[in-house]
């Protein structure tokens, strides 16, 4: 019988937050603030392939598979790192990862390029469980949503100033990737620095093994949580339709439309994230109101808008709807990030969360392997606006799986 409990979702929390929240969101302020400097000047790493080194259309697919296909060691990370200190993986990942973009002011090779690159996208599998399982021992349950939005208000606002100076750069000399890069680099490797120097002032109590070994299996983790797999079935369907347009954006906005550095930054790196800045907050209230699923449903509806303005830019070869296509994109994340982040723990009871987290990001891996190539061939054979226009409508298919959802679990979830 589906849970048809009535229980009202819950109240918002009186008075400030606990002390542990508080300590814990001083590092996370910094944490973030530094990502957000780093993440201002990387994230342009596929157009840099693209214009400055000339990969071809393949290579950019296969750039934009690889930002979440390295997803696929979160769950075998987030399992070694079950009822573990957090601190060393985090930094090491930084150290090694992070660092190794120290490399790419040595190349002027597209696919060692795009290699360096990868070495990001593996130290967010190992960074994101760790920081999930942070998140979840150290902040009060009625505050997670609240202090993940202050934290992306107060520094988001510095990622487009970030992608503004990158943008101008790299217009007046593409070879100023051989700085640009590195230097994201270093900040990545702060932003790790913050998180792992973070103590951990409860744990989860360790689950007693079962039959079959004491760390759980992908499998055993979802068969056992029936209401997390169905979240993670729907969550399947909301990427492919956001990892269908990885590569196709890269071709509007450099063949189609002809954008500058400039213009991509703007529309990439700097409207989208003045709008999770704005939106985060709020966005953190519904979380922390409405938890997982509702707030999954709310936020999948809002992106399908993305898409469906591309198409029309599409259409009417218009740069200013595609910063408007990217304006509802970061409306809409200010919410999935949300539930990205801390979606997961709410179905992992009274244990570490970072399996379950694990769970989520393998599973994430595993679409980005197949679903930006599904949006190149569709590229190909249907034309871009197609490919604009399925992914709209699997954003709405996801939004109402998500809502549908809601019917047979609890409300705190």
């Amino acid at each position: 019988m589906p849970d048809v409990s009535v229980t009202p979702p819950p109240a918002p929390p009186a008075g400030g937050p606990p002390r542990v929240t508080r300590y814990t969101y001083r590092f996370h302020l910094w944490g973030n603030a530094f990502e957000a400097l780093s993440m201002g000047l990387f994230q342009l790493n596929d157009v840099v392939a693209r214009k400055a080194l000339g990969a071809s259309e393949i290579e950019i697919t296969f750039l934009t598979m690889a930002g979440a296909g390295f997803f696929v060691f979160a769950f075998p990370f987030g399992s070694l790192m079950e009822n573990q200190p957090k601190g060393p993986f985090i930094f090491w990942a930084g150290l090694l990862c992070r660092g190794a973009l120290l490399f790419t002011g040595l190349t002027s090779h597209s696919m060692v390029f795009i290699l360096l690159c990868c070495a990001v996208f593996l130290s967010e599998a190992i960074f994101i469980p760790a920081q999930t399982s942070i998140f979840k021992s150290n902040y009060d349950p009625d505050w997670r949503g609240r202090m993940l939005g202050r934290a992306m208000l107060w520094t988001r606002w510095l990622l487009p100033p970030a992608a503004i100076a990158g943008g101008l750069l790299l217009d007046r000399n593409p070879e100023l990737y051989r700085v640009l890069f590195p230097l994201a680099g270093v900040f990545g490797f702060l932003a790790f620095v913050q998180y792992a120097r973070i103590r951990v002032r409860t744990r989860p109590k360790p689950v007693p093994a079962k039959v079959g070994g004491s760390r759980p299996g992908f499998r055993r983790v979802l068969r056992e949580n029936p209401g997390f797999d169905r979240f993670e079935r729907n969550f399947y369907v909301y990427g492919v339709a956001f990892m269908m347009l990885t590569p196709v954006n890269v071709f509007l906005m450099v063949d189609h439309l002809r954008m500058s550095y400039g213009e991509i930054s703007a529309a990439k790196l700097v409207v989208p994230n003045l709008m999770i800045a704005l939106f985060s907050p709020l966005a953190g209230k519904i979380f922390d109101r409405f938890r997982a699923i509702r707030a999954s449903g709310a936020a999948f509806l809002m992106i399908a808008l993305y898409p469906l303005t591309l198409f029309f830019a599409v259409e009417f070869q218009s740069v200013m709807l595609t910063l408007l296509g990217f304006g509802f994109f970061g409306a809409a994340m200010a919410g999935v990030h949300q539930v990205w982040t801390l979606g997961p723990m709410h179905f992992s009871g009274g244990r570490d969360p970072a399996p379950f987290q694990g769970v989520h990001m393998t599973a994430g891996g595993i679409r980005s392997l197949f679903a930006p190539w599904i949006g190149h061939a569709t590229y190909l054979l249907l034309g871009i606006g197609a490919v604009y226009l399925i992914s709209t409508g699997l954003f709405f298919l996801a939004s109402y799986m998500m809502f549908r959802l809601t019917r047979s679990v609890s409300p705190r979830t």
